[in-house]
């Protein structure tokens, strides 16, 4: 390795998350006991040293992809919403902390959406909370499959309130999807007797921006809160951007 050792490869693997949690196996003539201590905390999952035998490299192998796939699991697990099937907030958070940071280094909008099921307080009374359940999962199905694009987020943020990141998006571009969540939950025509429509609906505040070094990703997500109490304001089963126009 001419360029870099293993060493140098191991830190830029670990520091860029699209590689960070591949397992990397150290395989060296150098069997000086601080080296292999040295490349194991940096990161390395195993350390093997020359000469080696193949099939045992290969059971190290195996074995790395197998907790590999274990961790995924694991992962998902704590990031996924059980009911709906879409990310929980705990992702939504990190992934909003993470896309504001980038969206700073990069000069480029963000936009969020803060969602809400109306009168599901009603509906989950007078259905029952199986139905209540069957709603929300069709709730994040619409969700999931209006917000297309890789990077964008879909999470339950809790109870009967969904969100939403897109990255690199202006207000007017978020309306627009906002709208076509509005519309497509709409059309699915779920009884609701109980609401001013007759079926279920949502009401989506808006809130976008270029974010500077000196706001929070919180302050976002107070705009779209405050967007969408302009939306049940005004009479829900629509979609409002903060300011009231983008």
């Amino acid at each position: 390795m001419p360029e870099m050792n293993g060493y140098e490869v191991c830190e830029k693997l670990k520091k860029d998350p699209l590689t960070s949690a591949i397992p990397i196996i150290f395989v060296t003539a150098n069997s000086n006991i601080e080296e292999e201590i040295y490349g194991l905390e940096m990161g390395a999952a195993d350390y093997i040293s020359k000469p080696f035998s193949p099939a045992i490299a290969k059971i190290r192998v195996r074995n790395q992809i197998e907790l590999k796939n274990i961790r995924d699991k694991l992962t998902h697990l704590t990031i996924t919403d059980d009911l709906t099937g879409i990310a929980n907030r705990r992702f939504f958070n990190a992934q909003l902390a993470h896309e504001w940071q980038r969206a700073v280094r990069s000069n480029h909008p963000l936009a969020i959406a803060m969602i809400d099921v109306d009168w599901f307080k009603k509906y989950n009374d007078h259905y029952g909370h199986q139905a209540g359940d069957y709603c929300l999962r069709q709730v994040a199905a619409v969700l999931a499959s209006v917000t297309k694009r890789e990077g964008d987020v879909v999470a339950r943020y809790g109870g009967e309130e969904f969100a939403f990141i897109l990255p690199m998006t202006n207000c007017k571009t978020a309306l627009m999807l906002a709208e076509n969540i509005c519309k497509g939950l709409s059309d699915l025509e779920l009884p609701h007797t109980l609401s001013e429509f007759g079926k279920v609906t949502l009401s989506v505040g808006i809130a976008a921006d270029v974010p500077t070094k000196n706001e929070t990703a919180e302050s976002l997500v107070r705009r779209a809160d405050e967007a969408l109490y302009n939306a049940k304001k005004q009479g829900r089963n629509r979609a409002v951007p903060f300011g009231l126009t983008c």
